[in-house]
């Protein structure tokens, strides 16, 4: 369990997984060109996981499931997966307005927490950087629902604020909510950031190499879960972290997590030392 940051750790320091997890992904009883298939492989090949097919007609058919050893985490029709992610350019959530609220995450992608995982950017990968994209707008999604707390998000340069119209848009509406949003990055363009958003600039790596939306709601916070997306995976205390670092031009290593203890401590890192 990471407690806290030393005096002198990094932000990198935080990517590791919490627990051993056996993570295997279950399609089952698939009934969709091989080209599907070639489309699940590959946007589950950044993550430490198995895909495996399965027959078992008492589960349905066009089915996906998250087991870790033996026990099943999660559990959801293919649709779901393909409408929300497979089936999905990344520019729709670069440019769609009213985000926040809309957004429908499967279940084997939220229980993938504690998995640390390495994405690819465009040419090299179509989609694995989309995962961190959805799983940004998933944290940012559920502290304005939880409306209080404190959201923290890197974005390498200020300017990006203001590049894509659905981050605009989703960053002014937290700026109008009564949640405390601070933004992070090298600070080319201060004046993007939202009125109502506390904007942080600086040079050093963590500002420049690092992808971050931590998530740390009030003492008494309430978290409501309505879309179909596991509530247990944002806790009863509603925390989430997802933090990623560049470790080349196109490639990020991260991990997301939901525990207290572990987004307590990247909050307090992120207060104290940018």
């Amino acid at each position: 369990m990471v407690a806290r940051f030393s005096n002198d750790a990094e932000l990198t320091d935080f990517i590791e997984a919490d627990r051993d997890r056996r993570l295997s992904l279950l399609v089952v009883n698939l009934e969709q060109p091989s080209a599907v298939r070639r489309m699940i492989d590959g946007a589950f090949a950044s993550l430490p996981l198995d895909v495996a097919a399965l027959d078992d007609e008492e589960r349905g058919r066009n089915r996906l499931v998250l087991v870790d050893g033996e026990e099943v985490v999660a559990e959801t029709p293919l649709d779901d997966l393909l409408d929300s992610f497979l089936l999905v350019n990344s520019d729709t959530y670069k440019t769609a307005r009213d985000q926040l609220g809309s957004l429908r995450l499967p279940a084997v992608l939220t229980e993938l927490d504690e998995t640390v995982f390495t994405v690819r950017g465009y040419p090299e990968a179509d989609k694995e950087k989309l995962l961190l994209i959805l799983l940004s707008r998933h944290v940012e999604q559920l502290a304005w629902r939880t409306g209080g707390g404190r959201l923290r998000s890197g974005f390498q340069y200020l300017s990006r604020l203001d590049d894509e119209r659905g981050t605009a848009e989703v960053y002014r509406r937290l700026g109008d909510s009564t949640v405390e949003t601070h933004v992070y990055g090298v600070p080319d363009r201060p004046d993007a950031v939202p009125d109502g958003v506390v904007g942080h600039g600086g040079d050093a790596a963590d500002y420049r190499d690092s992808w971050f939306v931590v998530f740390r709601p009030g003492d008494d916070a309430s978290v409501e879960v309505d879309d179909g997306t596991a509530a247990d995976a944002v806790g009863s205390a509603g925390h989430a972290a997802l933090v990623a670092t560049r470790t080349d031009a196109r490639r990020w290593r991260g991990v997301w997590t939901y525990d207290p203890e572990r987004v307590v401590a990247v909050d307090e890192f992120l207060r104290e030392q940018l």
